[in-house]
């Protein structure tokens, strides 16, 4: 399959065409999302209004496959979508859920493009201006941890979190009600299942450094941490080795990151409940870690510096497109099977605009989840 187009596009593949600005939509550059905050509210975003949204879809229907490899995105086309989403003036402001995120500059998009069949990038207005990636990251970590598995990572990741749309905002309490697997969210994007699956990619890593430490080998001083992991991966996959943690932001929404914390202290204590008398079990038949509060603490902080990686437009763009065309000089492989890309892009299709995602699902075909 080709992932013609990223998560910021109104229907995404994972490379292109990917947008950030300073103002919008929280769900930064998740599928050009609506904002699943009320309106008045206008969170900072990396993506744009919904007026963005469908803009951007008319970029990304010049990206089928059917064209080839000519690219038929100019920047001039991507310049045009900007200026309808900036209509009326002044829809774009940076907003203070994070109280960091006010310093950001007023009124900054850009917008980039990766060709799915060269990797050429394509860029509009700002697109080399890095902005902390916040819910962008959400799909690197699913990524991420299915890499960690190998070939049928896949598997993890459908362990640690469902495969369903949310009907609820984005930092809902959104979790299976079946009592076997009550203690996994939705899916990967709202943030009860992006902190579910941090968390557990934080566990295989402590377990990996385990085992390297048993053979001998080094680890690095305090463990593997998975925003440092993830950072390092997308440094290789954009050659962009400046990627790196906005510490400022990340310590603000440690400070006013209660609620994401309750919420993966919910996921934490489900996992250790029994159910009908048996201990739930990891892929490796084991029961999970257990998590005080001191863990779920460190852990909640793990995702606040993996939200707070500042990336630019055309960083996305190319760390998308390398997700699926890249070897991973660890394995001699390409990151991720044909399977996982697909199911990367039809989560983002699902579950990408959290509570209107349903909006989205309509106009794409799922397939890959199914399986």
């Amino acid at each position: 399959m080709s992932l013609k187009t990223s998560v910021a596009a109104a229907r995404p593949r994972i490379s292109s065409p990917t947008t950030s600005s300073t103002a919008g939509d929280e769900s930064a550059v998740v599928p050009a999302a609506a904002s699943p905050r009320a309106e008045s509210e206008k969170p900072i975003c990396h993506l744009g209004s919904g007026r963005m949204r469908a803009a951007l879809l008319k970029v990304a229907d010049k990206l089928k496959p059917e064209h080839g490899p000519k690219t038929y995105v100019t920047s001039a086309l991507l310049d045009k979508a900007h200026q309808q989403a900036e209509q009326p003036a002044g829809k774009f402001f940076p907003a203070g859920y994070i109280p960091a995120l006010k310093n950001y500059p007023k009124g900054k998009t850009g917008s980039a493009v990766a060709n799915p069949f060269t990797g050429e990038v394509i860029a509009a207005r700002d697109s080399t201006m890095t902005v902390t990636a916040q819910s962008t990251t959400k799909l690197y970590m699913a990524a991420l941890l299915m890499m960690l598995e190998g070939p049928k990572g896949e598997n993890e990741l459908f362990r640690t979190v469902g495969k369903q749309p949310s009907d609820e905002a984005f930092n809902a309490d959104s979790r299976i009600p079946d009592k076997a697997q009550s203690h996994k969210p939705l899916n990967t994007y709202i943030n009860i299942g992006a902190m579910a699956v941090t968390n557990r990619t934080w566990e295989l890593l402590t377990e990996r450094d385990r085992q390297l430490a048993e053979q001998g080998k080094p680890v690095p001083e305090g463990g593997s941490r998975p925003e440092i992991v993830l950072r390092d991966l997308l440094r290789t996959l954009t050659g962009n080795d400046g990627i790196e943690v906005d510490h400022e932001v990340a310590e603000s929404e440690r400070e006013t990151g209660d609620n994401n914390r309750r919420l993966l202290g919910n996921v934490a204590r489900e996992r250790q409940t029994p159910v009908d008398g048996q201990p739930r079990l990891d892929g490796k038949g084991r029961p999970y870690p257990e998590m005080d509060q001191e863990r779920i603490d460190e852990s909640a902080a793990n995702y606040f510096r993996q939200c707070a990686l500042k990336m630019s437009p055309q960083d996305h763009a190319k760390a998308l497109w390398g997700l699926e065309h890249k070897i991973n000089p660890e394995t001699g492989k390409k990151y991720l099977t044909a399977d996982q890309l697909a199911i990367l892009k039809d989560l983002t299709d699902l579950a990408g605009n959290y509570d209107q995602s349903a909006e989205l699902a309509k106009k794409t075909k799922g397939g890959a989840i199914a399986k």
